[in-house]
Order: C-alpha cells, then structure tokens, then sequence
C-alpha cells in the first residue's frame, strides 16, 4: 500500500512522507495501490464535501514548479457507475459486451457511413473534420477510440451516481492530461519542440495547422491503419452544444486495447487515480440532492429536450434506467 503524508506549511500542505495525513479541518486520504498499478481511495467518498477535498489534495500532490499553461492547471475526470469498469474505450469491449470484434477496415467504414449520413443532424456550413466527427459519434453513444473525460470534477461525480447500479461501487477516476501526453510514445518526441502551448494537443482543424506538433493526431490516431500504441489527451473543438455542456476532453486510444495499463505498469509514479464513492443508496441519493442544490442536473449536461425529459422524471422521483 502506497500512503502520502501531508502537513501543514504556513497553510499550504506540504508532502513530506508516505502516509496521507491531513491535519485540521481536512481528511486522512490514504491511496492504495490496485494490482495494476494505479492508486485508488482506501476509504469511500461519501459525500460532495469529501470528494472536492480529495481532488485538491491529489491535485496539489501532483503539481510540480514547472510553468503551467492555462489548459494544464485543470486536471480531467472521468465518472463511471462502476469502479471495475477500465479505461478502455467501447469499441475495445464490444466483443465483451455486444459480441462484435474491433476490425480496422470496419471501423473506417462505420466513420465514413455516419459522416455521410449525419448531415441532417449538424450545421452543414462548418466543415467537418474526421476528427471532429469521431467527437460527435461518441457524444451520440457510437462506439469509438475515445474515451469521454471532463474538467468539472462534480461533473463527473454526477455521472458517476445518477443512475443505481445495485450496491456496486461508483468512482470518478482522475487523470493529469499533461503527464499522460509528456510520457506518452508518439509525444515524447516533441517534449522539447519549444512551442508555446499545453502538452495536450487539438483536434480542430485549424488548431492542428496551427501547431506542427498537433499533426500526431491526425496522422497516428485518426488512421486507423497506422495507429500508435498508447492513448493521448486531447481538447475538442466545441461543435455541440454537449461537448460545451459537459467540458468535455477526450483521451484517444491507440492501437493497444488497454493502453492506460502499459502506462501504470511503465510508470509507478503515474498521475492517474480511481477516488471510489460510497455505494450506499442513502449516501448516494443524498448526494444527488446536493449536487442538485449546486445546479448540477440533467438538463445542465443535457441542454436538449432528453435532458429535460430526464429532469422531471428525477423531479419525480421516476428511476433513471436504460440512458
């Protein structure tokens, strides 16, 4: 088991050991090892308090004197409903869970089918990018290489909790973007390219001619055919309206079906961690009523009329099952 301690400084907590004591008003975080390497709560989240002081002392941990970009004081979280759920995009478990088996050739035709047949749905006069279609197909529940992330930490503790799951433990996984694309195979490259930007990269258009070394996207993880191994962050371009709503960030994976393991047992100081909420109904339903208080509802996310159908079923105490 792997602790971190820290003690107040003049009122900044400073890391001085192993075991995560926090003094005062704050709680004892203590992050155990998982067998493949990443860190995760020993003790269950059990309420919105708890989990926003869990983040800012895993995100101070994390935090080094090096300068910080704008786009890199943020880190991304990503809420599941169960905690043994990996970091594995859909289109990589959908022999697991549909029967269907990941195959290049298909997967381009699938993209090229919904970019042609999505022109009804989109604004017509943007020019869309291959990228920012795949955006748009995972937004919409088409399995795809990305996997969804977000810079609101309570919304993905939203998403974690909003639908039951039966007893089973929710979690909200945390990831520093900048570390995952500065060890990154393809990025690693271009650690010292002097560009003034953040580590992560662009998939828009424009932004990618911008930035010579945003190109690595376009050429290692939109061709299917000469895919790289590990997963990138990546910043969207906001084409819809969700994307806006949910500050949404992807990771894009590569050719590696789980390529966050590799990373973990690659990199033992890895900043990515699992912060695991209480699976109580009584802890997650009062839960759910604070996050509502703070404005986080369906329609906040949704900002369609799914959303709103799905906020007054929840005003009505109406299950959210099957979304």
């Amino acid at each position: 088991m792997v602790r971190f301690q820290a003690v107040r400084c003049g009122g900044a907590r400073l890391t001085v050991g192993v075991r995560a004591v926090l003094k005062g008003d704050l709680m004892d975080w203590i992050f155990e090892k998982s067998d493949v390497g990443f860190e995760r709560t020993k003790k269950k989240i059990e309420s919105v308090s708890e989990f926003l002081d869990c983040v800012q002392f895993k995100w101070k941990e994390w935090q080094n004197k090096k300068r910080l970009y704008p786009q890199e004081k943020l880190p991304w979280f990503r809420g599941v409903g169960k905690e043994r759920y990996e970091l594995v995009p859909r289109i990589y478990r959908a022999k697991e869970e549909i029967g269907w088996e990941y195959n290049t050739n298909e997967a381009v035709d699938m993209r090229a089918e919904f970019a042609r047949r999505a022109k009804p749905y989109i604004n017509r006069n943007l020019p869309y990018s291959i990228g920012e279609y795949l955006h748009l197909m995972q937004h919409y529940g088409f399995p795809t290489r990305l996997l969804d992330w977000t810079e609101g930490a309570l919304i993905a503790l939203y998403f974690a909790i909003r639908i039951p799951r039966n007893g089973k433990t929710p979690c909200v996984w945390m990831l520093n973007p900048s570390w995952l694309n500065y060890v990154n195979d393809v990025t690693i490259s271009n650690k010292k390219t002097g560009e003034s930007k953040s580590l992560v990269l662009y998939t828009d258009y424009n932004a990618v001619e911008e930035f010579p070394a945003d190109k690595i996207i376009r050429k290692y993880y939109l061709n299917e055919h000469k895919l790289a191994k590990l997963p990138v962050a990546v910043f969207p371009p906001h084409i819809d309206p969700r994307i806006v709503a949910q500050k949404s960030v992807f990771t894009i994976h590569g050719r590696l079906k789980n390529g966050f393991n590799v990373l973990f047992k690659k990199h033992p100081e890895a900043q990515v961690c699992m912060l695991r909420i209480s699976p109580d109904k009584k802890r997650v339903e009062e839960t759910i009523i604070e996050l509502n208080r703070l404005g986080m509802t369906e329609t906040t996310l949704f900002p369609d009329l799914e959303g709103l159908s799905r906020e007054i079923q929840a005003e009505y105490e109406m299950p959210l099952k099957g979304f």
